[in-house]
């Protein structure tokens, strides 16, 4: 395992619940609010925090500090990679699944990396790579993750990861994105992975001859609560509109996560620059099902997690058709999991 730092104090409740609040946006209603009833004031606040404080090396630094102290010290972090990385290589590491908003990344930077905004270097999460997070275009203006991450968080279009890429740096994306998020707290039985017919980020790693370097954090579908009903038709709409179609609740409907009892498993690189783009769905099929080899062999590391099993969902593929074909795939000869370029 890589050790993560931990932290005490008298304050802690206080800032673990303060902390919680604003990484998940807890604060939206509030700010919204303010808009409505002192625009200009609020406009200006803004402009003040976005255009001067997230410059200041000081503020960032001690915001930082903050989102250490009030971070809980129960999530894990494991190196279960048998060949280490090259670290005179680039990646395109992947991590799974999205949760809200990436919690086992959060939590890692938060408590063990104060230097990764300004070197891009996460040696808890993946030993001397340099990296760039590429998420969702609005996480790098999110107060706290803004902070944290600082230049090294951008959007995740192909054309920026392919940027990354070609810097010299390796890119850091999660494939499940919003639509994956609706799932999250959607069954005590199983995992999700949005995954199903997504092949851009392969594509991507084919094109730059780059492996990538998967991540899976284990218990994070059990951090929150969240609304049921039409889940397929919301993922569908959150990866057209690139929005988040969820709402959350922790502890006594609160941002503060129902469990955190999770841990995050680093696996060895899948060879995707192996395959040429002749290849790309015979990738994407050996990607899923390397996934799922991986999941079911490290999900007893939390005992609480021993019996999940992992879906494969998509634009196309529901839960229930999932299960279906889940089932249908015991009755029969399980196909090879990866093919010979592993």
């Amino acid at each position: 395992s890589a050790p993560l730092p931990k932290r005490s104090g008298a304050l802690r409740p206080l800032a673990h619940f303060l902390v919680h609040h604003a990484r998940v946006l807890g604060y939206l209603p509030l700010l919204v609010y303010m808009l409505a009833r002192r625009t200009r004031g609020t406009a200006a606040g803004l402009a003040v925090y976005l255009g001067v404080l997230r410059r200041m090396k000081v503020w960032n630094h001690t915001v930082h500090r903050a989102i250490a102290y009030g971070s809980s010290n129960k999530p894990r972090w494991f190196h279960a990679f048998r060949k280490p990385y090259d670290p005179s290589k680039t990646y395109l590491m992947t991590t799974h699944p999205h949760g809200i908003l990436c919690c086992g990344v959060f939590n890692a930077c938060a408590r063990a990396e104060p230097e990764f905004k300004n070197t891009g270097v996460c040696q808890s999460i993946l030993p001397g790579l340099r990296f760039t997070l590429c998420f969702a275009p609005a996480v790098q203006w999110y107060p706290l993750h803004g902070e944290m991450y600082g230049k090294y968080c951008t959007d995740a279009s192909a054309a920026t990861v392919k940027k990354v890429l070609d810097s010299g740096m390796s890119a850091a994306i999660c494939p499940g994105g919003f639509s994956e998020a609706v799932y999250t707290g959607a069954s005590r039985d199983y995992d999700h992975a949005y995954l199903d017919g997504r092949m851009g980020f392969i594509k991507v790693a084919i094109e730059k001859g780059v492996d990538i370097a998967p991540m899976y954090t284990f218990g994070m579908y059990d951090m929150y609560e969240t609304v049921d009903g039409h889940r397929h038709k919301r993922s569908v709409m959150a990866q057209n509109s690139g929005l988040p179609m969820v709402v959350w609740a922790g502890k006594m409907l609160s941002s503060v996560p129902n469990s955190e009892e999770i841990a995050t498993v680093v696996f060895d690189a899948f060879p995707a620059s192996q395959y040429d783009l002749s290849e790309l769905e015979q990738a994407s099929r050996d990607y899923i099902a390397y996934i799922k080899s991986c999941f079911d062999e490290y999900k007893h590391i939390l005992p609480s997690q021993s019996h999940r099993r992992l879906l494969i969902i998509g634009k196309d593929t529901d839960e229930a058709s999932a299960i279906a074909r889940e089932m249908q795939g015991e009755t029969e000869d399980a196909p090879p999991v990866m093919t010979s370029r592993m």
